[in-house]
């Protein structure tokens, strides 16, 4: 005898929710398309509207605008500041370039007195 569970299940009925069998398997197996119908909201401009009428609404328009302004400044100084953070940044890695070359050059020089020292010295010995 079959209970009404196997019936759905053996006629891949769908369920409460709009979930059939079928689809669950596939959502097992790594397909998450199975039920996206079922779980996703979807905000088109007719539910926008509606959402910004009733904040303006509750808030009124001169709040609205000025949590706007605010917002909007507040995004600019993010950017103004991640730019200021990049530029700070460079002058250090190009001080530490030329702190770095001139280090090199002393090296190079002292090498090259060693190795005339060197020289020299073979050539009393010689």
């Amino acid at each position: 005898m079959l209970t009404q569970t196997h019936k759905s299940i053996a006629n891949n009925e769908k369920d409460i929710i709009g979930t059939t069998p079928y689809d669950l398997q596939r959502c097992y197996n790594g397909d998450k398309s199975a039920l996206r119908g079922a779980t996703t909201v979807s905000l088109g401009p007719t539910e926008l509207i509606i959402i910004l009428v009733i904040v303006i609404l509750l808030f009124g328009v001169g709040r609205v605008g000025r949590i706007g302004g605010e917002l909007g400044s507040a995004v600019a100084n993010f950017r103004k500041g991640m730019e200021e953070g990049n530029k700070k940044d460079k002058p250090v890695e190009d001080a530490n370039t030329a702190a770095l070359a001139a280090e090199l050059k002393v090296a190079e020089l002292r090498a090259a007195e060693l190795k005339a020292a060197l020289r020299s010295s073979e050539e009393t010995k010689v």
